[in-house]
């Protein structure tokens, strides 16, 4: 199935990005602060590719309506990009 298609079968909202907090010097210049806002088939700008890596899971799972047991309140979470020494997190909203 084609991209086009599948996002008009598997209609997702506007899914939020945003920089709550920096440990350490981001190599990709991310601060807090920092907002993306995208649908699911298109890629953000300036987002970092190995932040979207490794918050993309949270996304998807948000934005198609899923629960991670987690958190208290469906449609929101907090996750973290993979770099150990100068983590960036981000908090990840479904926009309604």
């Amino acid at each position: 199935m084609k991209l086009k298609n599948m996002a008009k079968k598997y209609p997702m909202p506007i899914i939020k990005v945003k920089v709550i907090r920096v440990n350490g010097p981001c190599e990709a210049g991310h601060k807090v602060g920092d907002i993306w806002k995208f649908p699911l088939t298109k890629c953000p700008k300036g987002l970092c590719i190995w932040a979207l890596t490794a918050i993309f899971p949270y996304i998807t799972t948000i934005g198609y309506n899923g629960r991670l047991p987690w958190e208290k309140k469906k449609g929101c979470t907090v996750a973290s990009c993979s770099d150990p020494d100068n983590t960036v997190t981000f908090e990840i909203t479904v926009e309604k």
